[in-house]
């Protein structure tokens, strides 16, 4: 497989991906992978992301809390 975007194979976007992120977040990949994230095969490695991005609420925000994308609408104020 490649990336649709750009074509870079999988392994490479894996390799991107893990080295673009904070350290605790390789750290914690690296132990879901008993130390072996970045040995892993492309479709492990993206199905043990998508697991611990699904099972973990913390995962992605450094203060804990989930974001919400959207709109925010807000009164106006006279000043």
């Amino acid at each position: 497989m490649r990336c649709p975007s750009h074509g870079l194979e999988d392994w490479n976007v894996i390799s991107i991906f893990f080295n673009g992120i904070r350290r605790q977040y390789r750290d914690a990949l690296n132990n879901a992978s008993r130390n072996g994230f970045t040995r892993m095969e492309a479709p492990e490695a993206y199905e043990l992301v998508e697991k611990i991005c699904s099972e973990d609420t913390e995962w992605g925000s450094e203060t804990g809390i989930r974001r919400r994308g959207g709109l925010h609408e807000i009164d106006r104020v006279e000043v």
